[in-house]
């Protein structure tokens, strides 16, 4: 495999983050929408073409719930596997953007250093390397 420079697996795991954030929002906004068509009897009557584009709508609509939710789950177990450590650093860098909140905690040598582990580690259990 190709040994990667930290900076490109920052820009991997932050990418990891950023889509984690995307469907978090995701899944909120269509949780939070009043998505189900309302139906007449005239509609389900004739079957009409209208009826089965809802009907596609609809489970279009809940299948991306699903695949949003199981993104979710997935990068959840993911983080909760991680060192406490790890997490919490990865956690305040891509997912709060806190900016030089390890100022207080840690050099900046072993800031970077534990940052590296914490990249390698979560690196390890998305790519398994």
């Amino acid at each position: 495999m190709i040994e990667l420079t930290f900076k490109e697996r920052s820009q991997i795991v932050k990418k990891f983050f950023d889509e984690y954030i995307r469907a978090s929002m995701s899944l909120s906004m269509l949780e939070d929408k009043d998505f189900y068509p309302v139906m007449s009897y005239q509609n389900i009557r004739e079957t009409s073409p209208s009826f089965d584009k809802k009907e596609h709508m609809l489970i279009d609509h809940m299948e991306k719930k699903e695949q949003l939710r199981k993104r979710i789950y997935s990068t959840d177990r993911i983080l909760l596997a991680l060192k406490e450590e790890h997490r919490e650093m990865l956690e305040k860098e891509y997912l709060f953007y806190e900016k030089d909140w390890w100022q207080c905690y840690y050099s900046k040598s072993t800031y970077y250093r534990i940052k590296k582990k914490a990249i390698d580690e979560l690196l390890f259990y998305l790519i398994g390397e």
